[in-house]
């Protein structure tokens, strides 16, 4: 919660929350996945099956800790309107957060910042030069943009773009463009709240779950690496006679091998520049994961092996090279 009227809570509330629990002598404050999902397009806002575990959600951005706020009038006559704070504050008073309600308000502002962003020069390159020491960012925007036009899963595009490059299409450039400057504002913010927890204690917690969404943009980008035809989950057992799908594709070990385990290694890594302890989800996943044929139940399933040490030596890597 916030005790702002921002309609929920921000990267600037959880800074908040680490500072309390510095306070009382605490040093970790561990959140559940903070990552990019559809949210808006397909009201899907389980965190457990993002789009990608690469790129983070816009939903807990701070439009006022924006460092250009003030001096975007679009943005600031919004925030300040008088529709805007009632409906701020109805969001922020609810018993639940409505999630998506939310997504599409915070929005408002944040597309309005991005347009300033773009139209003023010396906020353009810097932020042309974050995109391109990140190139999924861009990647990610034509995604989300095309997305949002077709309202349909990337499996049914044309099969031109089903192959993880939109760049010869024709997309909305508002859409490309707002996308890149929220990823650019997360990775701002997301230091700063790093930095907060970083004086009680080793900084973020964040959480990697196992799995991402079979329409995200990870399948879509990098979809050799994943097995779409099997959804991973757990066997039938006492607690649960049906046994488990978490309706998550499954990562192909043998592929993830010959690719020098690149995306789970890009996937830890994005978590790392922020993180100072990263929970890994359902961390047996290393070893060996339960297949499900799509479409299939949990007793159809089967254990199929991933080559753990060479896993855990990648974690390891990653983790000697951010210090968490």
């Amino acid at each position: 919660r916030s005790s702002r009227p921002t309609g929920g809570a921000t990267l600037t509330e959880l800074g908040d929350l680490s500072d309390w629990v510095g306070s009382l002598g605490g040093g970790l404050v561990a959140t559940l996945p903070l990552l990019a999902g559809f949210v808006d397009e397909r009201t899907e806002t389980s965190p457990y099956r993002p789009i990608t575990r690469r790129l983070f959600n816009e939903l807990y951005l701070d439009p006022e800790a924006i460092a250009t706020f003030g001096a975007c009038e679009a943005a600031k006559q919004l925030w300040e309107s008088a529709d805007y704070r009632v409906r701020s504050k109805q969001l922020s008073d609810a018993d639940e957060v409505d999630v998506c309600t939310l997504m599409g308000h915070r929005r408002r502002v944040l597309a309005r910042l991005a347009r300033h962003a773009w139209d003023t020069p010396a906020l353009r390159a810097d932020l042309d030069a974050f995109v391109a020491e990140r190139p999924e960012v861009l990647a990610y925007a034509q995604f989300r943009a095309n997305t949002t036009v077709r309202d349909q899963p990337w499996s049914s595009w044309p099969v031109a773009e089903r192959d993880g490059n939109l760049a010869g299409a024709t997309l909305p450039e508002e859409l490309v463009a707002y996308h890149q400057y929220v990823q650019w504002q997360l990775h701002l913010q997301l230091g700063v709240a790093a930095d907060r927890a970083r004086k009680h204690g080793p900084g973020l917690y964040l959480d990697l779950p196992v799995g991402v969404h079979p329409d995200g943009f990870d399948t879509w980008q990098d979809r050799d690496q994943f097995c779409l035809d099997v959804e991973v989950g757990a066997p039938p057992d006492d607690l649960n006679a049906g046994g488990q799908n978490w309706a998550l594709p499954a990562i192909h070990p043998e592929r993830s091998r010959e690719a020098g385990h690149r995306h789970i290694r890009e996937c830890i890594r994005a978590h790392l520049r922020y993180a100072g302890v990263l929970r890994i989800d359902h961390v047996m996943g290393l070893r060996r994961l339960f297949w499900i044929p799509r479409g299939g139940s949990a007793s159809d399933g089967v254990y199929v092996r991933y080559p753990q040490d060479e896993l855990f030596a990648t974690l390891s890597v990653e983790a000697h090279r951010a210090r968490a």
